[in-house]
């Protein structure tokens, strides 16, 4: 998390406001206040991860004046839903950003996730700026914390521990699938599913860097690794 500085030249320059924002920041006669922190939402899973991270903002402890701020395309105009459920949030519809016919690929989904944090950034009113993705869930405290640290220290930029919640992996595997089996099934791990998508839980002991380190040992690199986190009634 960091002050806003100067604007950068990113990959998505939307002209004026994008199209269908909701925006509900608090104004005084024709101005808009600029609030305390402005946290800037990527949706990278969408769906159930994303209600939940908005959900945890709106559940905040003594939070400072917020204004959260959700950039949406046109891959994920489903976001667009939660507007009305989360009416004090700016859902910030940027359009098509990827040029019809690309194909959709670990890259091009990257450029996605650029491009929505980028027009958020760019549109952030706040004195202290922070960008979370939509799979990261703050803790009840976790605004107020940033915000007060910001304040007691000299640092630029602060960020803060990150814990696991998966309960396992999804995992993309394109070659040499046996292999990996019989590597994680000596240690007691099964590898359910396929072709060439599987789901793996490990053990506590053992971590997603050592599930990566192992499949290259054996020659059979994941080529994607997702976390799957159990998402609570």
């Amino acid at each position: 998390m960091s002050p806003p500085g100067p604007e950068r030249e990113g990959p998505l320059s939307p002209p004026g406001h994008p199209k269908g924002e909701h925006r509900s920041a608090e104004r005084e006669g024709n101005s808009l206040t600029a609030p305390d922190l402005t946290v800037v939402v990527t949706v990278v899973e969408g769906g159930t991860a994303l209600t939940r991270c908005l959900e945890a903002l709106s559940a905040q402890i003594d939070a400072p004046a917020m204004e959260i701020i959700v950039p949406f395309d046109s891959t994920m105009q489903q976001v667009n839903d939660l507007a009305s459920r989360f009416p004090d949030y700016r859902f910030m519809d940027l359009g098509a950003v990827v040029a019809p016919g690309i194909r959709a690929n670990e890259f091009t989904r990257h450029i996605l996730y650029d491009c929505r944090r980028t027009a958020g950034l760019k549109a952030a009113l706040g004195r202290y700026v922070a960008m979370l993705e939509d799979r990261g869930w703050p803790r009840k405290d976790w605004a107020r914390t940033m915000v007060s640290l910001h304040e007691q220290m000299p640092h630029a930029v602060i960020g803060g521990a990150i814990e696991s919640g998966a309960v396992g992996y999804t995992v993309t595997v394109r070659s040499r699938v046996d292999e990996l089996r019989a590597a994680l099934r000596a240690r007691g791990v099964d590898l359910a599913g396929g072709p060439d998508r599987f789901f793996v839980e490990l053990p506590r002991e053992m971590k997603a860097q050592d599930l990566l380190t192992l499949s290259l040992d054996v020659g059979a690199p994941i080529v994607e690794l997702v976390p799957r986190i159990p998402v609570e009634p």
